[in-house]
């Protein structure tokens, strides 16, 4: 790896598992949730899955290496503001900040103080 490269750790949020069964439900998710995927989805394993995303968080997020989350309750915010942490990130020339927008500070940040409501940031 060149001592020069660059390193980012993205965390994307996925809502709890509530919101998404209501969204299956309604239809407007039809094509994206079929029942074997229900079947099949660690929904059931929603409070594990917390707890080690939040291991995993408090364990690997350094100073030299942060973790950077980005929730993604609304797919296309949350893509939005990915591709615009990603260009404010990265050095390139004729960078124009007005163009990329700025973060949704309620969507985008460090892992310790984004997190799911209801959950609590791990110690």
């Amino acid at each position: 790896i060149p001592a020069d490269a660059q390193h980012y750790d993205l965390g994307i949020e996925v809502a709890a598992a509530e919101p998404f069964l209501d969204r299956s439900k309604t239809g407007h998710s039809s094509i994206l949730v079929h029942p074997a995927d229900l079947h099949q989805s660690p929904i059931d394993k929603s409070e594990e899955y917390t707890k080690a995303k939040e291991a995993i968080f408090f364990n690997t997020d350094t100073a030299d290496a942060p973790w950077t989350v980005i929730k993604s309750d609304c797919k296309k915010r949350a893509r939005l503001n990915a591709m615009r942490y990603t260009l404010h990130k990265l050095p390139y020339a004729n960078k124009n900040l007005e163009y990329i927008g700025p973060l949704d500070p309620l969507l985008v940040g460090r892992a310790y103080v984004v997190y799911e409501r209801g959950e609590q940031p791990a110690l």
